[in-house]
């Protein structure tokens, strides 16, 4: 008996199309549904590149990125930044092992400078993205990428890339 009580009311929240009675006039209804799904998107990222690092230089040094976060609705997102290449963020000299570790900071304004690191392959949680796909040519959303001084120190000279990959979510 039960399931026969689920079952029917199941069936009683169902709502269907009618036809109308042959009449002076006739009514007919149609049921108009639609679904919305979760749609993120970021736009305006650039690529960053640093200045040449040399014996006058002392200290750590940062630089970020302002971009467009947009999701639909304006509702949370989470961003996970990562390295698609391995499990630490790091700058890599070609073919030779040695390698510069660096820190990502994230934040919901265009300067992500004064916050915490996050961390690699962890959904940092932000409350409102842009209503506008492009953001109305403005940003919503920063990253700064962090390298210390001894990381520089430690490393033989070169030039060092990678990639910071930022997966975008709907929350």
């Amino acid at each position: 008996l039960p399931s026969a009580v689920l079952i029917s009311l199941a069936l009683s929240n169902v709502a269907y199309a009618t036809d109308g009675l042959l009449n002076t006039t006739s009514t007919g209804s149609s049921v108009v549904s639609l679904t919305i799904n979760d749609s993120v998107k970021i736009t305006g990222l650039a690529d960053i590149t640093f200045d040449a690092y040399g014996a006058d230089d002392t200290g750590g040094i940062n630089k970020g990125d302002a971009f467009c976060v947009y999701r639909n609705g304006g509702d949370a997102y989470s961003i996970i930044a990562s390295n698609p290449n391995g499990d630490a963020f790091e700058l890599t000299a070609g073919e030779g092992s040695d390698i510069v570790e660096y820190t990502v900071a994230l934040h919901e304004s265009t300067d992500a400078s004064g916050v915490d690191a996050a961390t690699h392959g962890q959904p940092v949680l932000f409350s409102s993205a842009s209503v506008k796909v492009d953001c109305d040519g403005s940003n919503n959303t920063a990253f700064d990428i962090r390298i210390a001084e001894q990381e520089i120190r430690d490393t033989t000279s070169g030039t060092y890339a990678g990639t910071l990959q930022l997966l975008l979510a709907a929350e």
